[in-house]
């Protein structure tokens, strides 16, 4: 359980990281999709595609820390995105802007 708390955050650093020192302010205070949603709303500047990797970051987070994943769809984990691959593309789609 510690081992996934910690995964989670060093995954959420390691992307807040990435925007926050690629981007100008308003600051990405998080991941959860009210942060998300936040960062979007106070960002005119913020690109339709880094905000749609950032929600599918946010939602692969949530599925990877519940340890009842039981109670998830076996086929919505599948059709995910790795965690590596998302914070590959945000970076990738940074560099581009």
């Amino acid at each position: 359980m510690k081992r996934l708390f910690n995964n989670k955050v060093n995954i959420e650093r390691q992307a807040l990281k990435i925007v926050n020192e690629t981007c100008a302010s308003p600051t990405l205070n998080g991941l959860a999709k009210v942060a998300v949603d936040a960062w979007n709303n106070s960002n005119e500047q913020a690109n339709p595609e880094v905000v749609s990797i950032l929600y599918k970051l946010s939602k692969r987070m949530i599925l990877e820390a519940d340890v009842s994943r039981n109670v998830f769809d076996i086929e919505e984990l599948e059709l995910l995105e790795p965690i590596a691959d998302c914070i590959n593309e945000l970076e990738q789609k940074l560099i581009l802007i």
